[in-house]
């Protein structure tokens, strides 16, 4: 399952988030990394359990749907056991995963937990279910039906399932059928191919092997392309039909103009008419992809325009300032500006009459209110967008599409300076979609607008007026929201600058229970505000503020036992100031926690190089001294016998010294930093 967003992960990140293809999905498989969360209570044995064979529900009496079920649960224990390995990436800096870590039941409510991903709909005059991992007819036109009803079925039929293969080991079916898809794989093989045909290969275990659910994984491909086939010819169909009945007789393109009247009319067919939306919405995508390369390369002319070029061009160059130069720059400047320009207006264009051709269709509305936000026309975009909000129309869209758009109008709403609205609905976002990063970052961000707003206003009072020290603690209020926020957002994603921007809501957090908050200068403030941007990469020379930022997040995610994303900031904050023994000291333990010795070793190396009389607690040296033998010698095995995660020998030894050193280190406290300037 993979929600078909354009993304970039460069300086310009999120810019495309909202982005959505005509089909909504494509058929491919993306890992989510998952939010953490309470393991649930495992299924219950014997007489309350759930059988398959008892079963009578809208799968039982069809054998193509019956496997389609089996299928769509299959592809959500692949996708629980990749969000545990993101998770545990997160706390312990390593994917893998043993039997010990999936919580089968937790499996199932997650994946089906209404989100109302599923349903049925009409391909080829048959009833198919489509979804996560039944993505092969999301280009059918066609309403998906019974979403909710669709998934209480596939919770029960899962929980089912799971039951019946009790007996097998899933993460362990899971890894044998990686390792066969990795060696029937292609030394070219990407990893999302590797991916699909493990996905394949569990199919064919869980569905046909273990439960007969599917007749066999051969079938069901089969039943899937000749649907393919036949809708693909009926695809072509509509191709000529638009073609035939609109387009000129030299070139034979479509008449877009023509072609919009008839399917108003109804004089094309309803199959021509969507395959045309379908096209435009392609092409408006497209094109909104151009505006961001075009807008992104009027950006560097007009930096170089302002920084080189300081003095008006002359047509003789009579004061050899480069004229010749400039006069490029800024042509290139006006031509890039409007072909941005341009094609953000075609972009408007075609999402406008894919709206005239399918009035209501969601997607439009909102690619349309997305073109209108990044064109600066936020009254459109939010006037656009808020009609396809309406709960009445929004009650057959699955939980994650309407996210993401409660998450655009999030945006709109802030653009347009009403924080409070932009705040509800990103709270509509996350209460939807509880793994939506950018929903969860923006609206920590927007708790902070709030804080700065009312550190501004207690900043302009007198020492002496009534209450100000409980508006200042008050604060801690919204820092508190932004700070479970942040935390949230970092286990999906840990970005840099995200950790950063905990740091400065630490920071202030500390100042607001000490009610210290009107000891900060303005020039201060604004420091501390621009930090959030800059400390992931520098420091601001300012007291050392930027490695007191990261050093305050490290401690917050260590305590929450986010350790790898914990020694993540311990590092950032280093990398400004590596004078700190108490911070490498702290990042060694970081490194003990997650078994990796040899890295703690180093980080102690480096205390004692500050500081000759450094040496690690006493009740833990022993415990270091074996951990780093034990690294070694399996470090030894593995060139001796070969293996490879996840068969990794040794495991109740290492279960042993990870458990004393686990016991061990948590009776040791953390250094932290005296912030005086607070």
């Amino acid at each position: 399952h993979t929600r078909a967003i354009m993304t970039r992960r460069s300086s310009n990140v999120r810019t495309q988030r909202s982005m959505r293809s005509p089909a909504m999905t494509t058929a491919c498989v993306a890992l989510v990394i998952a939010t953490l969360a309470s393991c649930a209570p495992e299924l219950a044995h014997g007489a309350d359990a759930i059988k398959l064979k008892n079963l009578r529900d809208d799968f039982t009496t069809s054998a193509v749907n019956r496997c389609e079920a089996c299928v769509a649960i299959t592809h959500a224990e692949m996708m629980h056991i990749e969000h545990v390995k993101s998770t545990r990436l997160v706390v312990a800096g390593t994917k893998t995963v043993e039997s010990g870590d999936i919580q089968v039941s937790e499996l199932c409510s997650s994946a089906f937990g209404g989100h109302r991903k599923y349903g049925f709909r009409m391909v080829n005059d048959v009833k198919r279910l489509v979804g996560p991992g039944l993505n092969m007819f999301d280009f059918v036109e066609g309403a998906v039906s019974d979403r909710l009803s669709v998934e209480r079925q596939l919770k029960t039929r899962c929980d089912a399932l799971m039951y019946t293969l009790d007996d097998f080991d899933v993460v362990e079916t899971r890894n044998e059928a990686y390792e066969e898809a990795v060696k029937n794989s292609t030394d070219d093989a990407t990893e999302a191919q590797k991916l699909s045909a493990m996905f394949m290969k569990l199919i064919k275990k869980n569905c046909v092997e273990h439960t007969n659910e599917c007749e066999s994984v051969d079938s069901f491909i089969s039943s899937v392309q000749d649907d393919v086939n036949k809708l693909h010819e009926t695809v072509e169909d509509a191709k000529r039909e638009l073609v035939d009945k609109t387009a000129d007789d030299d070139d034979k393109r479509v008449n877009v103009t023509i072609a919009k009247a008839m399917c108003n009319e109804h004089t094309l067919s309803d199959v021509a008419c969507s395959f045309l939306s379908s096209e435009l919405l392609s092409a408006g995508k497209a094109q909104i992809q151009r505006w961001h390369n075009y807008t992104g390369e009027a950006h560097k002319y007009s930096v170089r325009v302002a920084a080189a070029y300081d003095t008006a061009p002359d047509e003789n160059d009579v004061d050899f300032d480069g004229d010749k130069e400039e006069l490029l720059v800024e042509a290139m400047l006006n031509i890039t500006s409007l072909r941005a320009n341009y094609s953000m207006l075609s972009a408007e264009l075609n999402f406008e009459t894919t709206l005239a051709i399918k009035p209501g269709y969601h997607v439009a509305v909102h690619n349309l209110a997305y073109a209108y936000k990044d064109g600066e026309k936020f009254t459109e975009a939010r006037d656009t967008l808020e009609p396809a909000l309406d709960e009445s129309k929004a009650e057959g869209l699955d939980t994650v599409t309407l996210a993401e758009s409660w998450k655009l109008m999030c945006e709109i709403e802030h653009k347009l300076d009403n924080t409070e609205s932009a705040i509800e609905a990103c709270k509509k976002a996350i209460a939807l979609d509880n793994r939506n990063f950018d929903a969860l970052r923006l609206l920590a961000q927007l708790h902070m607008v709030n804080f700065f707003t009312e550190l501004h206003d207690i900043r302009s009072m007198d020492n002496t007026t009534h209450g100000i020290a409980d508006r200042q603690r008050d604060l801690t209020i919204p820092l508190a929201q932004a700070k479970t926020l942040f935390t949230s957002a970092l286990t999906l994603d840990p970005v840099k600058n995200e950790i950063a921007q905990l740091g400065m809501v630490l920071y202030f957090e500390q100042a607001a229970e000490e009610a210290a908050l009107q000891l900060f200068t303005r020039e201060q403030i604004g420091a501390l505000m621009k930090a959030r941007h800059t400390c992931a990469n520098t420091d601001l020379g300012v007291d050392g503020v930027c490695s007191d930022m990261l050093e305050l997040a490290a401690n917050h995610l260590l305590k929450m036992g986010l350790i790898a994303i914990g020694s993540d900031a311990l590092q950032m904050s280093l990398v400004l100031d590596g004078s700190r023994v108490h911070v490498w000291r702290n990042l060694g333990f970081s490194y003990m926690h997650n078994g990796n010795f040899k890295a703690a070793e180093v980080a102690f190396d480096n205390a004692k190089k500050l500081d000759k009389t450094f040496k690690i607690d006493e009740s833990i040296q022993a415990l270091f001294k074996r951990g780093l033998e034990f690294e070694k010698k399996i470090e030894t095995d593995q060139v001796t016998t070969k293996w490879s995660e996840p068969r990794r020998p040794n495991k109740s030894e290492r279960d042993e010294l990870q458990s004393q050193l686990l016991a061990q280190l948590s009776t040791l406290s953390r250094s932290h930093a005296p912030h005086d300037e607070l």
